[in-house]
């Protein structure tokens, strides 16, 4: 919840309608930033797997890609647009003055969250990496690369109920996604598990720590 719910909590009682909108283009640049990577990881696969037999096939999937692309950098540059889109829709309609803000941001200020966001992905990108050495995943750094980013972009685009930050969805995306190149399934659910681990259980129990902190040093103060 903090990823979401923690940052808008934080902010002054003034500010929060407009922390949602600023939260949801945070999200949305670093969904974009997945599918820009993930995308030629799909490219690499398509080639590697697929391409002799069905080469039309492969040939509609790199336009759906490139489409797709197109789409969501339109939308990120002209968030105007978008909050357009939520404003015609009339069940969320009532969504509008929450995101709002989004259309305020200059072409500058998204060119740079975007660059934020694809460091922040090769972050990931590289511990995941790190870890599939460390359990003994042998691959190419191209394939490396190319499963990692295949992975997290299913795991973004596939719909996930999970309370758990999609707890499950990027093992099972992993596991497929590895089994195509001849890796066991154990190795890669224990890197996979141990990237949950390192990036959302331990901050986790870290910040929990802070805000049980915080409330606890509040009452000593009122009292």
């Amino acid at each position: 919840l903090g990823d979401y719910a923690g940052r808008v909590l934080e902010l002054k009682s003034k500010e929060r309608l407009e922390g949602i909108g600023a939260v949801f283009i945070g999200r949305f640049c670093q969904l974009v930033a997945t599918v820009l990577v993930g995308s030629l990881g799909l490219v690499y696969f398509a080639l590697l797997l697929y391409w002799r037999e069905f080469p039309a096939i492969c040939l509609s999937v790199f336009f759906l890609l490139l489409l797709l692309n197109a789409a969501m950098l339109l939308l990120l540059f002209n968030a105007r647009a978008m909050v357009a889109l939520v404003a015609a829709v009339a069940p969320l309609r009532k969504l509008t003055k929450y995101l709002a803000v989004m259309g305020r941001y200059t072409f500058g200020e998204m060119s740079k969250v975007l660059m934020l966001s694809l460091l922040r992905y090769f972050v990931f990108l590289l511990q995941f990496v790190l870890l599939l050495v460390l359990f003994e995943v042998r691959l190419s750094p191209v394939e490396y690369i190319s499963g990692v980013s295949t992975t997290f972009f299913l795991k973004s685009v596939v719909p996930s109920v999970s309370l758990l930050s999609d707890l499950g969805m990027r093992e099972l995306s992993a596991i497929y996604v590895f089994g195509l190149l001849g890796q066991e399934r154990l190795q890669v659910l224990s890197a996979s598990l141990s990237l949950w681990l390192l990036n959302i259980v331990v901050p986790s129990a870290v910040g929990l720590f802070f805000v049980l902190r915080l409330k606890l040093g509040r009452r000593g103060g009122s009292a």
